[in-house]
């Protein structure tokens, strides 16, 4: 893929490489759009961003425990956010599910948090366990029969279907070998029936349930072959492109692609070793997407205060980047210890309010820091 460079403008006092050697006492925003890909200015404050006295209005940095809101609904999904091309959920799954259920609305992205068992397919048996990815086309009947309880993040897709991004000049190995994906098998998929001996499929459509019951297992198949199936990624296999004089966006981290969003995944990767590198994600703006992180495990390098199943909203306009203890110290360890999950929506999302009852309404002040000079 080739591109024209572009003639760029520039006033006042700034680094000539984006993200490396910033002018003493400035503070680097990117003002990108479409989520880092299109065009971009890099702007030098002489303030952080991000050092507000208070935000008034709806918009504002969020933060939300989302294991309370799991162990509060057992055996049900509860919204987080949504959009008209997304819906975010949590599935507290307490029990082996009694029935299989099939999605008619979009496609399914089931981020495994914890526990472990075989889901059952319309398309064979698949096991699952942390840290795993599940994609489940959209009209495909599952059936979770757990080994351990699990607690499941949901991205559905109702205004497309998952695909891969493309990889570009690092060749389509780079990131995570399409080989790594695993995909269901006939031999030992067998679904549970209800108590009445029924095998029973619900069938989501229009937000709506509809029940279909067989007298066999609707999972008892001899075959198939296609390009459209179930498949399972683990976060451990994913290797992350990283940098060591360059810090590389988020978009470098895109797992899945889906019609006006994206999923990408943070994994523990190296810090960059250069000096005069910027070495914490820069402070920017999300003018085109709005940003859900989901916490999975370790340590969230630019999140003071950050726990497993803690998740953050910023919305598009406002500012967000590393907070104060994070900048000061950049440079002090090796390596980024966190796997995270983010979503990024083209358009604004909704706060359910099941999420709100577990918000840490204190998040948006977690930057003033800086206007006490800690940094």
């Amino acid at each position: 893929m080739q591109r024209d460079i572009q003639h760029q403008l520039s006033s006042g006092v700034h680094s000539r490489q984006a993200h490396a050697r910033l002018p003493e006492g400035t503070y680097e925003e990117e003002y990108g759009r479409d989520g880092f890909f299109g065009p971009a200015t890099h702007i030098y404050h002489k303030h952080p961003p991000t050092a507000w006295t208070r935000i008034e209005g709806p918009l504002r940095p969020r933060a939300f425990y989302l294991d309370q809101l799991a162990e509060a609904n057992p055996d049900r999904r509860v919204p987080v956010l949504n959009n008209a091309a997304c819906t975010v959920s949590m599935w507290s799954v307490a029990n082996s599910m009694d029935h299989l259920f099939r999605n008619g609305d979009g496609d399914e992205l089931l981020f495994v948090h914890k526990g472990a068992g075989q889901m059952m397919t319309e398309l064979g048996r698949l096991s699952f366990g942390e840290g795993d990815y599940l994609v489940v086309p959209r009209g495909i009947g599952y059936q979770l029969r757990l080994e351990q309880p699990a607690t499941i993040l949901v991205v559905e897709a109702t205004g497309g279907r998952f695909m891969l991004p493309d990889r570009g000049l690092l060749g389509p190995h780079a990131i995570f070998d399409p080989a790594m994906l695993e995909t269901p098998v006939p031999e030992g998929c067998q679904a549970t029936p209800n108590s009445a001996g029924e095998y029973e499929v619900r069938v989501k459509r229009g937000g709506r349930l509809s029940h279909v019951f067989y007298p066999h297992d609707p999972t008892d198949i001899a075959g198939w072959k296609g390009d459209t199936t179930v498949y399972r990624l683990n976060w451990r296999d994913i290797r992350p492109v990283v940098s060591h004089r360059y810090h590389v966006p988020p978009s470098a981290h895109t797992t899945f692609m889906a019609d006006r969003f994206v999923v990408c995944t943070f994994v523990p990767r190296p810090f960059e070793s250069d000096p005069d590198a910027l070495k914490v994600p820069f402070f920017h703006r999300n003018i085109d997407f709005d940003e859900f992180i989901f916490l999975h495990q370790g340590n969230f390098m630019s999140r003071d205060n950050a726990r497993p199943a803690m998740a953050t909203l910023h919305p598009a306009g406002i500012h967000h980047g590393p907070h104060p203890k994070a900048l000061a110290n950049q440079g002090k360890v090796p390596m980024a210890e966190e796997v995270a999950v983010m979503v990024d929506f083209r358009d604004a999302v909704d706060v359910s309010a099941q999420s709100e009852a577990c918000e840490l309404t204190e998040y948006v002040n977690s930057w003033q820091g800086y206007l006490n000079g800690k940094h």
